[in-house]
């Protein structure tokens, strides 16, 4: 049998024990993160490691770029607002696991949507695309608030995607700048729809009060295919996970 050096040994130890922490250790985001062998953290999310975590000098630490790159460093200094740490260990993933893309029309409240956007983060959305219909109740957004649940999401379910969060637009000016051939619209109204399935990776969900019939067929008219998601009538935020969790079945 081959001897192996036992700074080899240690070396391939130490990165088992790096592989296996990284579900433990603290993740924080950073968009221009790289494979440089020394990086610094700094904004927001340094000032939570910081102040909040109380991270230190030796500590772990992860980070992801939210387009696909996983580090596993070394914290070496840290200062009031900024650390530094050294790369131990890599990860980079081409692309999303799912490639799922929902277009929603904003639930009434805010929470629901929060909700939303939160738990279909954690399940794989890669983007999703607001619109306002006739039917919707809510037509302001605060954007930064959602991108930091998306951001809040990604970190917690371990995920190397950011998704992409557009809109708010209305629904015909979507229609009109949109390839719709690969779209479903899931809709309660009357006609033939087919089951929304796991080949199917983008979907329109619409209001409390659904979309109006006119919209369904401004849709179906540029190439959406009608769909439905079972035989319940659900609400929109419900509708939006349930067709996330099948796109990633």
């Amino acid at each position: 049998m081959k001897s192996v050096s036992v700074r080899k040994m240690t070396d391939i130890f130490y990165l088992s024990f790096l592989c296996g922490m990284a579900l433990d250790i603290p993740r924080f985001y950073m968009p221009e993160l790289d494979s440089r062998p020394v990086q610094t953290l700094r904004g927001d999310e340094a000032m939570h490691a910081i102040k909040v975590l109380r991270s230190r000098v030796g500590d772990p630490i992860g980070l992801v770029n939210g387009k696909g790159l996983f580090v596993q460093g070394e914290i070496l200094s840290v200062d009031k607002r900024s650390l530094d740490f050294k790369l131990m260990h890599s990860d980079l993933k081409e692309g999303p696991e799912s490639d799922f893309h929902l277009i929603l029309a904003p639930t009434k409240s805010m929470d629901r949507l929060e909700w939303c956007l939160e738990k279909c983060t954690e399940l794989g959305l890669s983007r999703l695309t607001l619109v306002i219909s006739e039917h919707s109740e809510r037509k302001k957004l605060r954007l930064d608030r959602l991108q930091r649940i998306a951001l809040a999401a990604m970190k917690q379910s371990r995920s190397y995607f950011l998704p992409l969060i557009e809109g708010p637009q209305k629904f015909e000016d979507f229609i009109a700048n949109t390839d719709m051939d690969q779209v479903m619209i899931a809709h309660c109204g009357e006609g033939e729809r087919s089951a929304f399935t796991s080949e199917m990776n983008t979907v329109m969900i619409g209001p409390e009060g659904d979309f109006s019939k006119q919209e369904v067929e401004m849709a179906i008219e540029q190439g959406a295919k009608p769909v439905h998601l079972g035989p319940k009538r659900l609400r929109t935020e419900t509708a939006a996970l349930a067709a996330c969790v099948i796109s990633n079945l």
